[in-house]
């Protein structure tokens, strides 16, 4: 009886092992193909932006390229499709040109894009051999409209399915138990290890994985019989978030339960002969002392036994998920590491600026009218761009101390942070004239210091980004829901056109000159940043004919803001 619930404490402490275990491998993979395709993403973003179809191929502009594309090895070239169909010149490739200008109206990323003119994402297309090539090939795509939002042409990037398979092939423990990478919603092969060759591009959608288990719950362990190769499989599985993607790595139930099954039946090879001894003594000495005897003995043996090769097991899969459970740390310090950076590079460079600033404007000072008016304007022009510098490399700080420096979490009246931020902007309030206009704000627990930061920043943009013929009026509300307070900053300035209402929360990211408006293209950023560390989310409603409406969310709840490595 007690070996019969060894066995079975065995088994079960093995299968939740095994869940753990391709959860775990799943994870990664997700990671490492989310960042191959976000990587990609960023590419075909700044190509569409960048690229003209109609003045394309530019000689500079494909050189330009022609660095970035090289810097992604698991990408074979870049070509630019205009509105017919037809590529823009040759394509971009890693050695150079690659060939001649085709007709890719037959191709299903030509039609996606027809049919969804006004699509601003990434489309991920179906397998096909590169006529640019003839490789296997994953066109990944993006489109490029013209100032009135029509369709002007499209980006497309070329993705070797080879370097998927590398990363399937990392993740996987044996062959049998395969790994892949499908698109949704078609259910669709982009990579599978092994046998790649012959399932990309064909889809399951018959498949249990689907059927019974992803469709239903997005992330998982699932236990079937797969539909490609027959074989019994507990299978890690794992939607992903920011793609029409899905992952999953599998084991054999044959492999996962091998060495419980050796254990097994070594473990009943010694009960049987043991008990063949016991009959044997049975029969010869005192049949009910000996037998207490040697099953008392054969128990306690038997239970050792079980004990170390559970234990073996054990420490396996422990070794396994301490491996994954690695790399996340490397990559959190690898993060934090690049922020160390960023705040140190910033910090150092601020002195040799200083002196730069300085020395000019002793220059400014001495040999103002001495030299001809060339000098005067270059020297006005090193001491305005020294100061813009400054700005910037302030705000570059602020950004990267956003992460590390921060105070306590505590109970925060949004009235008095208004008050105080205010106060600092009364002489812009001033000057400009600007009427402002507040309506009763809550009390809710933050870091009192990063919230007036943020209201500074979007009370001083809206002040800014005014009209030249415009008295400015500014509007900051607050409206509750269940769990969050929506605050709202509402100004009656320039506003946001649609395509760049995204853009303007990402770093460095200005929409006008600096001889029109002032500013480092840091602010909003650090808005952005603040406000999802406090576990909310930040947008913009605008017209540029009346003015925008910056929203941002704070939970009712506090939590504890994650901090990074604080920069010395």
């Amino acid at each position: 009886m007690m070996t019969a619930w060894q066995g079975v404490a065995s088994y079960r402490t093995t299968d939740l092992q095994t869940e753990r275990l391709v959860a775990a491998l799943a994870k990664t993979l997700e990671y490492h193909v989310d960042s191959t395709f976000r990587s990609i993403d960023t590419l075909l973003e700044e190509a569409a932006r960048r690229i003209d179809p109609d003045r394309w191929p530019d000689a500079a502009a494909a050189a330009w390229f022609h660095d970035r594309v090289a810097a992604f090895p698991e990408l074979r070239y870049l070509l630019v499709i205009g509105p017919d169909g037809r590529s823009r010149g040759a394509g971009v490739g890693h050695e150079g040109p690659v060939g001649e200008p085709t007709d890719y109206r037959d191709r299903e990323h030509y039609r996606y894009h027809v049919n969804h003119p006004a699509e601003r994402g990434m489309h991920i297309g179906d397998p096909v051999i590169g006529r640019a090539s003839g490789y296997p090939v994953i066109p990944l795509s993006r489109a490029i409209h013209r100032r009135d939002g029509g369709l002007a042409g499209y980006v497309v990037v070329t993705l070797n399915p080879g370097a998927l398979v590398a990363a399937l092939r990392n993740v996987l423990i044996e062959d049998e138990g395969a790994a892949a990478v499908f698109r949704l919603p078609d259910d669709m092969y982009l990579a599978r290890y092994p046998n790649n060759e012959q399932f990309i591009g064909n889809s399951l959608p018959n498949s249990p994985m689907f059927r019974e288990f992803a469709d239903k719950v997005p992330v998982g362990v699932a236990r079937y019989t797969a539909q490609a190769d027959g074989h019994q499989k507990i299978t890690g599985y794992r939607t992903m978030a920011r793609y029409p993607l899905f992952v999953d790595v599998g084991i054999t139930r044959d492999t996962a339960f091998a060495e419980w099954r050796a254990d097994l039946s070594r473990l009943l090879l010694v009960v049987g002969a043991f008990s063949a001894a016991l009959l044997v003594l049975a029969t010869k000495l005192d049949a009910r002392e000996r037998q207490r005897i040697l099953l008392t003995w054969q128990l306690e043996r038997n239970n050792r036994m079980l004990e170390d090769k559970v234990a073996e097991r054990t420490r396996h899969l422990a070794e396994a998920r301490e491996e994954a459970e690695q790399r996340a740390r490397e990559l959190a310090a690898s993060n934090a590491e690049l922020e160390q950076f960023a705040y140190v590079s910033s910090h150092d460079l601020q002195t040799p600026l200083r002196n730069i600033i300085s020395y000019t404007q002793l220059l400014e000072r001495r040999y103002k009218g001495r030299l001809d008016a060339d000098a005067d304007d270059f020297i006005g022009f090193i001491v305005d761009s020294g100061k813009r510098m400054t700005r910037m490399i302030s705000d570059l700080l602020n950004y990267s101390r956003t992460g590390s420096h921060t105070e306590p979490v505590a109970s925060v009246d949004l009235e008095l942070v208004l008050d105080a931020v205010l106060a600092d902007l009364a002489l812009m309030i001033t000057q400009s004239g600007a009427i402002i206009e507040r309506t009763s704000l809550p009390v809710l627990p933050a870091d009192k210091g990063q919230i007036a930061s943020l209201f500074a920043n979007l009370i001083g943009n809206a002040i800014k980004y005014r009209r030249s013929d415009t008295v400015p009026q500014i509007r900051i509300s607050a409206d509750e829901t269940p769990e969050h307070w929506v605050l709202s900053v509402a100004d009656n300035g320039i506003g946001i056109a649609p395509e760049y209402q995204e853009r303007i929360f990402v770093i460095f990211q200005r929409l006008h000159g600096p001889g029109q408006y002032d500013g480092t293209g840091i602010g909003l950023a650090l808005c952005k940043k603040i406000v999802e560390r406090h576990g909310g989310r930040i947008w913009v409603e605008s017209d540029v004919e009346r003015g925008s409406t910056f929203r941002f969310t704070l939970p009712k709840r506090g939590r504890q803001l994650p901090t990074s490595a604080a920069p010395d």
